[in-house]
């Protein structure tokens, strides 16, 4: 009955925090899309408005593209991750499997749940710092950033960024590795 309770509450968690990552992905979209739409809209007046408006209407198609790819990147990851959990979970609700193996696969969904936490909260803080995107890939002992940014990353950049990462998952800064998406 516990080990039934255990599975419910590991369940709901997962479940909540692929909602909250679900929402914030789309939120951070829509704000995006208004934001690109009223730029366009105060923007159409004389002819020198108009380029402008095109330009950044070929801008703001960029970003979008841009964004709608680190989404796809962030929900692949989370696809593979929630097929991950599935599979620790037919493990877990399996009567062939030994407490052991039971334990190690509970310990693992568990890690997992970390994991995504982590690179939620680690993508956030990078973008609350004002670059445009992050993508983060956590791994045993290293960390895989990926940023959007319209400028080049300077070393500057690269410390706040270093700093978040090592901050909020205990990851030598040696082991981050940050790159700008070309």
């Amino acid at each position: 009955m516990f080990l039934k309770k255990k599975s419910v509450a590991l369940w709901s968690l997962i479940i909540l925090i692929g909602i909250a990552a679900l929402l914030n992905y789309q939120y951070n979209l829509n704000s995006d899309r208004a934001v690109s739409k009223e730029t366009e809209t105060g923007q159409q007046g004389t002819e020198q408005l108009e380029d402008a408006s095109s330009q950044e209407s070929t801008s703001a198609e960029e970003v979008a593209q841009t964004e709608d790819s680190f989404i796809s990147y962030k929900l692949e990851r989370d696809k593979m991750r929630s097929e991950s959990i599935e599979t620790l979970k037919e493990i877990v609700e399996n009567e062939k499997t030994t407490d052991q193996t039971r334990d190690d696969a509970q310990k693992q969904m568990m890690e997992l749940l970390r994991e995504t936490e982590k690179e939620t909260i680690v993508e956030n803080l990078i973008k609350a710092k004002g670059f445009e995107d992050a993508l983060v890939f956590i791994d045993d002992s290293s960390v895989n950033v990926i940023i959007e940014s319209a400028k080049d990353l300077t070393p500057a950049d690269v410390a706040q960024i270093s700093d978040i990462v090592n901050r909020e998952t205990g990851i030598a800064i040696e082991n981050i590795k940050i790159m700008k998406r070309q």
